[in-house]
């Protein structure tokens, strides 16, 4: 590391012009002034390099097709680990620094942002989808059950894509669920889904009662 940076960062200083930070911060080592200057320079130097077709983060040679060189990958690539890692520790949002939404590791929006996407939803379909969720009193569509982000919330296509592949992106297709159901139903028509959960509660006595047979033990 260089002398400077060791000697301002013992002292609780600005890196870049020396003047005393708020407060002591393992992560923040740059004044207000000083962060706003790095980010505007460093914006700058990337549509610099982006136009040169060069690596956006060092000016090198990029990779085929890329716009790093794989240092640069690499060094981008180990940064976000570290400050995904700080922001769980943080109870923030791995993205932003958003608090998280119940506990998933993202924030609201981050969290719907990224299930929709699994389905290449736009990200303008948030607002709708959290409506939804409301709606349905934040339970799961089909068993009523309590959802909790990062612990049973999902997101289901009512009538199944293998099906109607075309309606993969259809927001009016798509239902908040409880992942143990939604696994449960996977691309079973709604109709066949329900027909096998009928029959399964019809034979319960019969499956409850296998478990104390002697039969069951035996193999067991």
């Amino acid at each position: 590391m260089n002398v400077t940076y060791k000697y301002r960062d013992e002292h609780n200083l600005c890196r870049q012009c020396g003047i005393p930070l708020p407060q002591p911060s393992k992560y923040k080592r740059h004044c207000e002034a000083c962060t706003v200057k790095q980010a505007t320079n460093a914006k700058a130097r990337y549509a610099r390099n982006r136009a040169a077709q060069r690596c956006t983060g060092c000016g090198g040679e990029p990779r085929p097709g890329k716009t790093l060189c794989s240092a640069c990958k690499h060094l981008v690539a180990g940064r976000s680990h570290e400050w995904r890692e700080r922001r769980k520790a943080t109870a923030r949002c791995i993205y932003c620094n958003e608090p998280k939404w119940h506990q998933s590791t993202m924030c609201q929006r981050h969290f719907v942002e990224k299930r929709l996407a699994n389905y290449k939803v736009p990200k303008d379909a948030v607002s709708m989808m959290l409506a939804r969720l409301e709606a349905q009193d934040n339970k799961c569509f089909y068993t009523g059950v309590s959802l909790v982000a990062g612990v049973n919330l999902s997101i289901d296509h009512y009538h199944s894509v293998k099906y109607n592949p075309d309606r993969i992106s259809d927001t009016s297709n798509l239902v908040w669920a409880d992942e143990a159901t939604n696994n449960a139903k996977r691309e079973t028509p709604v109709a066949v889904f329900i027909a096998m959960c009928e029959r399964v509660i019809a034979n319960k006595a019969a499956i409850l009662a296998w478990e104390t047979s002697p039969e069951y033990f035996r193999k067991h």
